[in-house]
């Protein structure tokens, strides 16, 4: 009796400092947002952005918007076939949602870095393992490098044809394979020997290269991930070709 008189006092108690926690990561969510607009506002000149949006094509603009859209989806669809892969059973929904906001705050503010750990913090909130959520994010950006690296190297004949045998031509050729052999060495990361793994950055080093050789050099599994959209490399010369200018005058 007492003791059922002790615990329907403490579900109160609990309920209340349930809610108290969760109207402070509201609030937390609220402020984050806050700043990371104002961080745009303040940073891009809106006058000048909209006097060129004015002279934009429409058709065009719309048109990029939905190359953009295509390749975010693209780059969703990966994540989610690495999260697969790793063992998750994530929703497709959820991966893409993700995906787009790691692309938004990896475009809008400052660093390359900044979206994909937003995403692995998300993606360990989604009661995932912090092991599966750090090295699906890893993987992902892997997976990217090898796209660029592969098509650099498939490239390469057509460039040397209207360029020509030039030094500088050699350089990307060389940072290609450099990151393709560090793809490969890292996978052989697994067969670390026991005696190395004493600190916690080696058994990570293991278990990254472990989901390498799962992800990247099985073949059932590579296909799918091999989908890699290079919005870096593709969008400014496909706005380019649309007649939308993407250089400040």
């Amino acid at each position: 009796m007492l003791n059922a008189q002790n615990n329907g006092g403490k579900v109160p108690d609990q309920g209340r400092e349930s809610r108290r926690w969760s109207w402070l990561i509201t609030a937390l969510k609220i402020g984050l947002s806050v700043f990371a607009f104002a961080i745009v506002a303040f940073s891009v000149d809106l006058s000048a952005a909209w006097e060129r949006a004015a002279n934009q094509s429409i058709p065009y603009v719309i048109l990029s918007a939905a190359i953009l859209s295509v390749q975010l989806l693209l780059g969703g669809l990966r994540w989610h076939a690495i999260l697969a892969r790793l063992g998750a059973n994530p929703s497709l929904r959820e991966s893409v949602r993700l995906y787009y906001i790691s692309a938004f705050f990896n475009a809008y503010l400052w660093g390359a870095v900044g979206g994909d750990m937003l995403r692995a913090w998300l993606t360990y909130r989604r009661q995932l393992s912090a092991k599966i959520a750090v090295n699906s994010v890893v993987l992902d950006r892997i997976a990217a490098i090898a796209g660029l690296a592969l098509l650099v190297l498939a490239t390469a004949p057509v460039f040397f044809a209207r360029v020509g045998n030039t030094l500088p031509m050699y350089i990307p050729l060389g940072l290609a394979c450099a990151g393709l052999a560090g793809i490969i060495v890292t996978a052989n990361l697994r067969r670390m020997p026991a005696a190395w793994l004493r600190s916690r950055l080696a058994r990570y080093l293991q278990s990254l290269g472990g989901s390498i050789q799962q992800i990247f050099l099985t073949p059932k599994a590579a296909l799918p991930v091999s989908i890699t959209p290079l919005r870096g490399l593709t969008t400014p010369r496909l706005l380019g070709r649309f007649g939308v200018s993407t250089t400040s005058r």
